[in-house]
């Protein structure tokens, strides 16, 4: 892959997956359609293969017999809303454009410039106080895991790519330890 070509992640790679999924096709595999034009990388090679696997196990995608790639109602769905998974759902009820942000924070980890990790840290800031706005309820331990993900987000000048990833990676479960309130 040239220094020029942007990385792929999980999220671009499986929203390629369900656009070509919807497509009919020209009777070449998903997977070869999806990484045409890209320089042969295997570990981008590796990372298609694991995301159809994620969302064949998720339902969005099916096989026929004959090996064609069709998308099921709820891969539609996906499809439609970029809500790829449960995490996605979440965010998205709280404020759609919370999935946006977390999209945009794992794409600078990838790209892995300054300007972009320091885009990736407001992005993580927002969906904290996203979190901390709504009628969420945090438990005691969700609630020093916020204050973790701030800390790794505001800690490091300029954050390095792992600085981000970690963060990400925090308010991902303070996500998905927050509970509707009473």
């Amino acid at each position: 892959m040239s220094d020029l070509e942007p990385r792929l992640t999980y999220r671009t790679v499986k929203l390629a997956l369900l656009s070509a999924a919807l497509e009919s096709g020209d009777g070449r595999p998903l997977l070869t359609r999806v990484l045409e034009g890209r320089a042969e990388d295997p570990f981008e090679r590796g990372m298609a293969e694991d995301a159809l696997r994620q969302l064949l196990d998720a339902g969005l995608i099916r096989l026929s017999e004959t090996g064609a790639a069709g998308l099921t109602e709820a891969g539609r769905s996906a499809h439609g809303s970029g809500c790829l998974d449960a995490l996605d759902r979440k965010l998205h009820d709280l404020d759609s454009d919370l999935v946006a942000c977390r999209a945009r924070a794992w794409e600078a980890v990838a790209s892995g410039g300054p300007r972009e990790r320091e885009a990736a840290i407001e992005a993580i800031a927002r969906i904290l106080d996203g979190i901390s706005a709504s009628a969420l309820v945090l438990s005691p331990v969700a609630r020093k895991a916020m204050e973790l993900a701030r800390g790794i987000a505001e800690g490091a000048n300029p954050p390095s790519s792992q600085d981000v990833a970690d963060a990400i990676r925090v308010t991902e479960i303070v996500v998905r330890a927050a509970r509707p309130g009473d």
